[in-house]
């Protein structure tokens, strides 16, 4: 009999551990998930645009963009209402946009005032626009 108290005391003081560190661990990926959240969900303009490796000129408000709290994107070039989407994909720390499940392009936090944005040509391929890349900021 006391060898059956001592069993279950320990088999519960383990799963309490299991419980606890599940938790911890899921409220260090809220708090991160958070974090991304109050940083890139804000209006984004265009800082620098390449083509070809050269610096294009840019007018000011030429390409607006916004990263929305519920991961729909808003592309201020686009006027068609296309819904876009977006996702982060935590292994590569990219970000992900779709337009109906395909996806367009991949941007990459370049710092804390800075994303490097890619439009992607062919997603089978993994094959992106390569003579265009933009670097947007917070407007």
């Amino acid at each position: 009999m006391k060898i059956n108290i001592v069993k279950n005391s320990c088999f519960r003081f383990y799963l309490s551990i299991i419980i606890l560190s599940q938790f911890t661990l899921y409220s260090q990926e809220v708090q991160k998930d958070n974090k991304l959240l109050d940083f890139l969900c804000r209006k984004w303009t265009v800082e620098q645009i390449l083509v070809n490796g050269q610096k294009v000129e840019t007018h000011p408000n030429s390409f607006d963009a916004e990263f929305k709290r519920d991961y729909t994107f808003i592309d201020g070039s686009i006027k068609d209402g296309s819904i876009l989407k977006w996702s982060y994909d935590s292994k590569n720390k990219k970000i992900k946009i779709f337009s109906e499940g395909k996806l367009i392009g991949i941007a990459k936090i370049i710092n804390s005032k800075q994303v490097h944005y890619l439009p992607v040509i062919d997603e089978e391929a993994g094959r992106f626009v390569q003579s265009v890349e933009m670097y947007l900021k917070p407007i």
